[in-house]
C-alpha cells in the first residue's frame, strides 16, 4: 500500500469546487442585479463576484484536503494505537516463546519507525507556499471554472 502525505484532488473534488464557486459566484451577481440602480455597493458586488467565486473554489478545496487529512490522521492513530496495544499485551503473554517474542518485537519496532517516517515525511513536505504558486493554482482553478462564470 502505497501511503500519501495529502490526498490527490479527484475530478469529484474539481468538480464540487466549480460548483461551489460558481453557485456563490453567481448567487452575488443575483443578489447585486436585485439591488436598486442606485445602490452604491451594488457595482462593487459584481465587480467583485468573479473573485468571489475563485475564492469560493479554493477555499472548497482546501477545506476537503484538510477534512481528509484529518480523517486519514485519526484512523492511522487509532490503528496504530490498536496494534501496539496487541503487541505489548501479547508480548506481556507468559506463554510466548523466545523467537515468537522476537518477531512481536520487531514488529513493534517496525510500527514506530513507520509512524516515524510518515509524520517526517509530512513535516519535510511542509514548503513556503511563494507567489508563483498561488498564481500557478489560481490559474488551474479559472480553467476549471464552468464558461458562464469566467466570462463575469
Amino acid at each position: 500500500m502505497t501511503e500519501s502525505t495529502s490526498p490527490s484532488r479527484t475530478n469529484t473534488s474539481k468538480a464540487g469546487a466549480g460548483f461551489a464557486g460558481a453557485g456563490i459566484g453567481t448567487g452575488l451577481l443575483a443578489f447585486a442585479n436585485s439591488l436598486p440602480d442606485d445602490n452604491l455597493i451594488k457595482p462593487w458586488l459584481l465587480f467583485a463576484s468573479p473573485s468571489v467565486s475563485l475564492a469560493a473554489s479554493a477555499l472548497w478545496i482546501w477545506v476537503q484536503v484538510e477534512v481528509a487529512n484529518k480523517v486519514q490522521d485519526i484512523k492511522i492513530k487509532l490503528l496504530a494505537k490498536r496494534l501496539r496495544v496487541f503487541l505489548r499485551t501479547a508480548l506481556e503473554d507468559k506463554n510466548c516463546s523466545g523467537e515468537h517474542r522476537q518477531k512481536l518485537e520487531t514488529r513493534l519496532h517496525e510500527l514506530d519507525i513507520i509512524i516515524a517516517d510518515r509524520d517526517l515525511g509530512r513535516l519535510r513536505s511542509l514548503t513556503p507556499i511563494t507567489s508563483d504558486d498561488i498564481r500557478s493554482f489560481q490559474r488551474q482553478i479559472a480553467k476549471e471554472m464552468p464558461n458562464e462564470q469566467q466570462g463575469t
